[in-house]
């Protein structure tokens, strides 16, 4: 009976772990070429892609992250990245160029008079077909 009891008390000692998973990938330009030298930002934590393009975050919490790519120019594309609880995930990141998010605003049928401003890949326009061709491009692994 003691020993049970002991056994009890011993494991409701050790404390829960929380899921942690990595998340790894690479940023790619319009072109599809790598872009070396950008800080990606994932849960507060920052990252400088390789030469290649990757980048990588470990022990990051299980579920959803938004993954920020910061260009030196100050603009900003963000993505959603899923992490599961244990292994690797991978979220490559295809750049827009603010030209192609014009480009996406007017398929949607917005008109502008001057050129849009810098925005955010999460940012385009709700129209059904040009979020659905850019959502393609960007998940392309």
């Amino acid at each position: 009976m003691r020993i049970a009891i002991l056994a009890t008390l011993m494991l409701a000692a050790v404390p829960a772990t929380a899921h942690a998973g990595d998340l790894a990938g690479r940023v790619y330009d319009a072109t599809s070429l790598p872009v070396a030298g950008v800080v990606v930002e994932v849960a507060g934590r920052e990252a400088v892609t390789g030469e290649d393009g990757s980048y990588s975050f470990t022990g990051l919490a299980e579920g959803s992250h938004e993954v920020a790519v910061m260009l030196a120019d100050g603009a900003i594309q963000r993505v959603r990245a899923d992490v599961a609880d244990e292994g690797t995930s991978r979220r490559n990141v295809f750049l827009v160029s603010a030209a192609a998010l014009r480009g996406a605003r007017a398929f949607a049928g917005e008109t502008a008079a001057a050129p849009a401003p810098a925005m955010d890949a999460a940012q385009l326009p709700a129209g059904e077909g040009a979020v659905a061709a850019w959502r393609w491009r960007d998940n392309d692994a």
